[in-house]
């Protein structure tokens, strides 16, 4: 009976965000590039860890999956859009479960909701669902709205909202207010080509996978109405396309590094 329950609610969740989607017609043709480079590796290290390599598969454009040690991403495509990402981790026992789903719905070409399925089951029932709304405005910012649904006792509660500003194909600020606490990024880029503009589908979805035209050399953060603010910056070295191969983050409290293959 608790399961009817929950899967009951569970289609009544996904099917208010996607009843107004149904009509958006989905492009099957990719978009052709003259320029089809995809980053094939990124590794993170910092001073406190082992480095962390993730790795890409792609089929054309189109990313397949990411693995890690600890975790892999699976990418289900419709058209050129990413309508689903599996996420695995790895067990105590070394074996990989699947943890969450991200299904992304769209309306008029953009990204209108984005759920995130959390403590999946084999059967692929979730007991909560992150769920992220998102408006575009005219003025060209999105604002956005994030719940928290549960499922198994039918409550949804409010977590954040906020806006994101571009220029560029870029978000140059982004604004997330929790409760009565506001934080304030501000962003600065180089004019060299990202990593990842052109994996096919990124573009579509809304401050994932640090995808962006170009790339950040510096953030501001400031949270509002408190005397905190802080910058993070970076230094990075290309290759002979203008794509980076290396870049240094530092800020007070940390230093990483981020190289990548192609």
């Amino acid at each position: 009976m608790k399961k009817l329950y929950f899967l009951t609610a569970l289609l009544v969740i996904l099917n208010s965000c996607s009843s107004d989607a149904d009509n958006d017609k989905i492009v099957k043709d990719p978009v052709s590039s003259a320029d089809n480079t995809v980053h094939r590796t990124i590794t993170q290290k910092n001073d406190s860890s082992e480095a962390t390599i993730d790795t890409y598969t792609f089929n054309g454009n189109k990313v397949l999956s990411m693995k890690n040690d600890n975790t892999e991403f699976r990418y289900t495509y419709e058209g050129n859009r990413i309508a689903k990402k599996e996420r695995f981790s790895k067990t105590i026992k070394g074996s990989m479960v699947r943890t969450e789903i991200y299904e992304y719905i769209y309306e008029k070409g953009k990204l209108k909701t984005r759920n995130i399925l959390q403590g999946v089951n084999d059967n692929g029932e979730a007991y909560t669902i992150i769920k992220t709304e998102y408006v575009h405005n005219s003025d060209g910012t999105v604002s956005y709205i994030n719940y928290y649904v549960h499922l198994l006792l039918n409550e949804t509660t409010k977590m954040q909202e906020g806006y994101l500003r571009y220029k560029d194909g870029n978000i140059i600020e982004k604004s997330e207010t929790i409760e009565s606490r506001t934080i304030v990024f501000k962003y600065e880029y180089d004019t060299k080509n990202n990593p990842a503009k052109n994996i096919l589908g990124y573009d579509l979805l809304i401050d994932e996978n640090n995808y962006a035209k170009n790339n950040i050399i510096k953030t501001n953060v400031k949270f509002l109405n408190t005397p905190y603010e802080e910058d993070l910056l970076r230094t990075y070295t290309y290759n002979e396309n203008g794509y980076p191969i290396k870049f240094i983050s530092t800020s007070p409290s940390q230093t990483y590094e981020v190289e990548y293959t192609y």
